[in-house]
């Protein structure tokens, strides 16, 4: 492109399934790692990892979402990565349903999972924990406060140019947000924006009360 080429990553600290990466990032170095590492598979079909390099990265699009709405999203990323990657069958993934009995379910099978090794491993105080164990799923909601907090360390201390991007804006001012963006990257706008499909809200699964404690 004449400008920028915009990418896509994770970094880490997202996952869900393996322990300890489910939840440690020992440093902004090495998330920012991270960040660059691609993985794909080689010509015999074993699976590698290659890390970009920083001098690629020059700016950054730093992208959010309600962590309420987030949350259950990375629930229903789980259940069907766990069926087409895990091979779960479709009567041990039934109780996570998209109703709140679902969501519940989920939680408790991902905190038990990984509660006792993330405590172990004091990544919080236990007034922190304590207060994070008052939320369904609490891990994520460790998970995404750190996430967000190691890429503003990045996007800082590299003194990088940000764009910050909020899903919900997609639904409340598609337009704008798509010129912004366009903006940002330098880029012009070549066809017509794709559809958002708005109305993927969910704090129907939660109690008033849990939503008094999040905010």
């Amino acid at each position: 492109p004449p400008s920028y080429l915009l990418t896509i990553t994770h970094c880490r600290g997202y996952c869900d399934a393996w322990l300890p990466m489910a939840f440690e990032i020992n440093s902004t170095a090495q998330f920012w790692e991270g960040c660059r590492t691609s993985e794909h598979r080689d010509v015999d079909g074993v699976r590698v990892s290659s890390v970009y390099s920083s001098s690629l990265v020059t700016r950054a699009i730093h992208l959010s979402r309600a962590p309420l709405d987030n949350i259950v999203a990375r629930m229903h990323l789980g259940v069907k990565r766990r069926r087409k990657d895990f091979g779960w069958s479709e009567d041990a993934l039934a109780q996570f349903s998209h109703s709140r009995e679902g969501f519940l379910a989920w939680c408790s099978y991902m905190d038990e999972r990984q509660g006792e090794a993330f405590r172990q491993g004091k990544y919080v105080s236990e007034e922190v924990y304590g207060l994070l164990q008052q939320e369904p799923c609490y891990l994520d909601w460790y998970r995404y406060i750190q996430w967000h907090n190691r890429a503003l360390e990045v996007t800082q201390s590299r003194n990088l140019p940000v764009h910050y991007l909020f899903y919900e804006n997609y639904s409340t001012d598609y337009n704008a947000t798509v010129d912004n963006l366009l903006s940002f990257l330098d880029l012009p706008a070549v066809s017509d924006a794709v559809s958002f499909h708005s109305g993927k809200t969910y704090h129907g699964l939660y109690t008033d009360e849990e939503i008094s404690k999040a905010a």
